[in-house]
């Protein structure tokens, strides 16, 4: 029976205390955007150099866990509605209505990412409709109610990887995939997605 020490560790992630070979898991939750930063391309590179030193410091029958947001395809497009009429137009953040909110986080992303949203008509009382990238709407749902941090948060890369993204990064370090599933999580669907 092998028993394994658990113990957190509260580190630089490019720079995490331990020797090579010295670690019998790591559990990665929630990290991958702040290792990806703001600009998808070079964000993929960074997980991989980031996965890349924890298969260096894991030993040989060692486990890497990821438990993480995964990017919907980058090539759908999709249309949303946004409510309209939950806020102010403009002024505090935290009194922003949904709507406002949407654009506040638009003008932080870069020019191409935001060029490919669009206004189309809405038949919905109180709501605004958009078309675009699937992977700008989940961003915007996953981090809408960080208001607190809202500039910082739209910065953060929730949809930095596909999950056949993620599962090549992972093949091309030459280790084994145990399994690699999405979770559906109820309560983000019916608090963050549904009006």
């Amino acid at each position: 029976e092998r028993v394994l020490n658990l113990r957190s560790l509260s580190a630089d992630p490019d720079n995490i205390p331990v020797g090579d070979e010295s670690m019998d898991a790591f559990y990665n939750s929630s990290i991958l955007p702040d290792i990806a930063g703001p600009n998808a391309r070079s964000g993929k590179e960074r997980i991989k150099d980031f996965l890349r030193k924890q298969v260096q410091q894991t030993k040989k029958d060692g486990y890497i866990i990821i438990r993480d947001t995964i990017s919907p395809s980058h090539t759908d497009v999709v249309e949303v509605e946004i409510r309209n009429n939950d806020g102010a137009c403009d002024g505090n953040i935290k009194e922003l209505s949904t709507l406002a909110l949407f654009h506040r986080f638009l003008s932080l992303k870069t020019s191409d990412e935001s060029s490919t949203v669009t206004e189309t008509p809405s038949s919905r009382e109180g709501f605004s409709r958009f078309r675009g990238p699937l992977e700008i709407f989940t961003h915007f749902a996953l981090m809408k109610d960080y208001r607190e941090d809202f500039d910082e948060e739209a910065k953060r890369n929730y949809c930095s990887s596909t999950q056949e993204e993620l599962e090549k990064m992972i093949r091309d370090l030459g280790l084994r995939i145990a399994i690699s599933m999405p979770e559906h999580n109820q309560w983000i669907y019916d608090n963050r997605l549904k009006d």
